[in-house]
């Protein structure tokens, strides 16, 4: 989607705000471009109610701008592929038993949204070292 189509569509969104499959086609746009923080603007300003994508979407965008504690309330009850979304915003957050539980969770559920890069994170070890004193 190029910026145009965007505009364009965000247009249209205006004047009719409850309409929910365009509000879907809008964020898509603005995470296809990168454009989180507009569509986190616009999330927090629609009127329409969100179903299970439009819900995921939310979660994505609310992701990408840091709003993590959106994004668990987004997913705490949904599929399992919210479950590896779920995982990085608890990780995002220190949450790293709680991350590492939910990122299982979520591939025991479906073998295939298996992540290597976000297991690799979860269970990284950070060790602090003691700085030797000279001599």
């Amino acid at each position: 989607m190029d910026e145009g189509l965007l505009g364009t569509l965000h247009a249209a969104l205006a004047a009719t705000p409850q309409n929910l499959d365009l509000l879907k086609v809008v964020l898509r746009g603005h995470l296809e471009l990168r454009k989180h923080e507009a569509a986190c603007t616009l999330l927090l300003a629609s009127p329409a109610k969100l179903d299970a994508e439009a819900s995921k979407l939310a979660a994505e965008v609310y992701f990408h701008v840091g709003h993590y504690d959106r994004v668990l309330a987004i997913t705490e009850h949904g599929e399992p592929s919210l479950g590896v979304l779920r995982a990085r915003a608890l990780l995002a957050l220190g949450r790293k038993e709680d991350a590492a539980a939910t990122y299982a969770a979520a591939i025991a559920a479906n073998p295939t949204l298996e992540d290597p890069d976000l297991r690799a994170l979860i269970h990284a070890n950070v060790r602090a070292i003691e700085p030797q004193e000279p001599g």
